[in-house]
């Protein structure tokens, strides 16, 4: 056991660095959570509201895509499948990112060479990693079962719920152990286990759009690429119906195997160095990366197309469901009021585009946060500094992830505009027409995205130790006080004003105003303006904080 000495000491360390992380992410996401069941609720208030909105899920098969139907009887089957999709992503998303962090990360950044230095065994760090990642998804179960209970959700039921969420967090949290041996840095780790969680979701969306539909009983019996993911063991676990509780040792036993692989693998390297050696370059460098515009492009492009493969899917589903839209509320008032609301239309299709578009353009703040971020992480890495001793300037630098984060974010835009519209042309009629109207619903949020992108180019030159934390907290003020949540919640004007997606049109229920627009797109470019300029004049903090 020599090889795990001092891993108390290392954990300790670890939940020192996780001061803050950790707590928001449970935090957040309970809070999320906290919002979103009262206001589900509210849609199904009648035994008829809750059995046709399930219906909705279980008949579309691009719905299935975020859960199956078990009965359409239970609140808590409804609240499973607005939810468990989305609640398993983001467990997700925390344990590789967390197990990541504090293992491959810390090889990157030397300080892994320097705590073995000390009377700290080889596997410490790992064995840390692995124990605060299921310490992290205990909370996040827990967070998660007492907003469902205190909402009125069945125990028994919230508490599979929760621990399917929990289930998927250590599954991943094993993966991510194992790319962490596999690749030399920790980039290539997090794009891995990011990519097989991505891949977790399709299997179990897969099995589920071919799976087979019981019209009597309300039952979705999905087909055996959904048993192939820790998403879907979590799904057929049936929360709020059968509670097959048996399911989670199927998770657990995937996160010892993956475990052990990962404590083995790391005997088989050399320390720094992951299985994979990092390949080495062509002599001479591709056309686009002579300047710093195509070299953050070369960075984040990957990041660039799993989003774009996201919007697709996205994109493709909201327009399959527009067609059955106008059907679902003809049958639920509460579900047709609550749009109205949100849309601020009584015209139920005009509603669902305006909701839609609100969430998609929200969304993919986190895209912009992700591209923006960035260059914190390569000043504190040690990247930027390098860069900026060469004849490149600071400004150039800095404007190059602007540019880079402004276009990514204006394509993604218009390609799940692109996806939705033909889908739903397709299905509605009038492909044309559709199209141009959801183009002009999503794109009208690129200036509210480019407010997001100022304060943190701004954050980032005053105070550069805090532009994530600031950023982010940014980001979920702007979605709590915007048009959607902000409303359900009945928040006063002057708070959802604080939001900059409450000043744009809800295009095609309003018509289309400019004056907003061009006023958040002056806020943006006088903050680009203030950060390229204070950048300039302050030392580089390569401190990680």
């Amino acid at each position: 056991m020599k090889t795990l000495t001092g891993i108390g000491a290392m954990i300790r360390v670890a939940l020192r660095r996780d001061r803050i992380q950790l707590p928001l992410w449970i935090i957040l996401t309970g809070g999320f959570l906290a919002v979103a069941v009262p206001t589900w609720k509210g849609v199904v208030q009648t035994e008829e509201d809750l059995r046709a909105a399930i219906e909705l899920f279980a008949v579309n098969p691009a719905a299935r895509l975020f859960g199956i139907a078990s009965g359409g009887e239970s609140i808590g089957e409804f609240v499973m499948l607005e939810a468990f999709a989305t609640l398993s992503i983001v467990a997700g998303l925390m344990s590789f990112l967390l197990v990541v962090r504090h293992t491959r990360k810390n090889e990157d950044t030397r300080r892994a060479e320097l705590i073995g230095s000390s009377v700290v065994g080889r596997h410490a760090g790992l064995a840390a990693a692995l124990i605060l990642a299921v310490f992290a998804n205990v909370l996040l179960a827990t967070a998660i079962a007492i907003v469902l209970i205190a909402n009125g959700l069945a125990v028994t039921g919230s508490i599979a719920m929760s621990l399917g969420v929990a289930g998927v967090g250590i599954s991943i949290a094993g993966v991510a152990a194992v790319t962490a041996q596999v690749y030399s840095t920790s980039r290539s780790a997090s794009g891995m286990a990011g990519a097989v969680l991505a891949a977790m979701f399709v299997l179990s969306g897969a099995g589920n759009m071919l799976g087979r539909y019981d019209e009597a009983t309300v039952w979705v019996h999905s087909a055996w690429p959904s048993w192939l993911s820790p998403i879907g063991w979590g799904q057929q676990m049936r929360p709020f119906a059968e509670n097959d509780w048996w399911l989670l040792g199927l998770s657990v036993a995937f996160f010892l195997v993956l475990s052990m692989a990962a404590f083995w693998l790391a005997t088989r390297r050399d320390f720094g160095m992951g299985l994979l050696p990092e390949k080495p370059g062509p002599a001479r460098a591709a056309p686009g990366l002579v300047n710093p515009f195509g070299l953050v492009w070369r960075l984040q492009r990957g990041v660039f197309f799993g989003w774009a493969i996201g919007m697709v899917a996205f994109g493709v589903i909201y327009g399959s469901i527009s067609g059955e839209i106008e059907g679902f509320m003809a049958e639920s008032e509460t579900a047709r009021e609550l749009f109205e609301v949100i849309g601020g239309t009584e015209v139920m299709l005009d509603a669902f585009i305006v909701a839609i578009t609100g969430i998609i353009g929200m969304l993919l703040g986190v895209y912009i946060l992700q591209v923006t971020l960035r260059m914190r992480r390569e000043e504190a890495d040690g990247q930027a500094e390098a860069l900026l001793a060469t004849a490149l300037s600071r400004c150039r630098w800095m404007a190059s992830y602007i540019f880079n984060a402004l276009l990514g974010v204006t394509l993604l835009l218009f390609i799940i505009s692109l996806s939705a519209g033909l889908v739903a042309g397709l299905v509605l009629g009038d492909t044309a027409h559709w199209l141009g109207e959801i183009t002009a619903a999503t794109v009208v949020y690129l200036p509210a995205l480019m407010v997001l992108a100022g304060v943190v180019v701004a954050v980032f030159a005053f105070l550069p130790q805090k532009t994530a934390m600031i950023g982010w907290s940014v980001f979920a003020i702007s979605v709590i006080c915007g048009p959607i949540i902000g409303d359900m919640l009945d928040l006063p004007e002057a708070v959802l004003n604080l939001s900059p997606f409450t000043h744009i049109p809800q295009m095609p229920a309003e018509s289309f105003n400019a004056a907003p627009l061009l006023i958040m797109l002056g806020v943006a470019l006088g903050l680009f303006i203030l950060g390229l300029i204070f950048f300039r004049r302050r030392n580089l903090n390569l401190s990680s904080g």
